[in-house]
């Protein structure tokens, strides 16, 4: 994740508690026109800020970026539009809940030196490749750029993932 194109937030972890998360977000969550009026001009999260987050308290144990946005994903002639990409930082694996049901998840070194690598949700890899491919180790597409390793993940972490959009955005 270079960055942060999309809209970005940021996870903490403190050491010596429970496992506390904390997130900071350009927009937090609002229940009123007024209340959104408030956070409008709150400035774009970037990269500089989570590393300043970890430099700078001792009690921070783990500090993940992500970043989430609408796009294509293609494997040759099929293309699945408006399907949910989310672009993470290395420290991605204090946080996630998620699991590979076939091949495995990104190393935190793969995330921190860009690798092309990508983990494909159940419901995705099975619109995009059917049930007659393996999809492991295929080139895909994401928004025009290749691939070249997939992973899978299991039914439960694929909804809150690369799961395609059911709703309309």
């Amino acid at each position: 994740m270079r960055g942060c194109p999309a809209p970005c937030r940021i996870l903490v972890a403190a050491r010596d508690r429970a496992p506390t998360r904390s997130t900071s977000s350009k927009f937090p969550i609002t229940r009123s026109d007024e209340e959104f009026d408030k956070v409008r001009g709150n400035p774009r999260i970037t990269m500089a800020d989570a590393r300043a987050i970890r430099r700078y308290s001792e009690l921070v144990t783990a500090v993940m970026a992500d970043a989430a946005a609408g796009g294509r994903i293609t494997y040759r002639d099929k293309s699945i539009d408006f399907t949910r990409i989310q672009g993470v930082t290395g420290d991605y694996v204090n946080f996630s809940s998620f699991d590979a049901e076939v091949g495995r998840l990104m190393s935190p070194t793969e995330v921190e030196t860009a690798r092309p690598v990508v983990v494909l949700g159940w419901q995705t890899s099975d619109r995009l490749f059917g049930g007659n491919v393996d999809p492991l180790d295929k080139v895909i597409q994401v928004e025009g750029v290749h691939f070249p390793r997939r992973r899978r993940q299991r039914e439960s972490a694929a909804r809150c993932s690369a799961s395609r959009r059911t709703s309309s955005r």
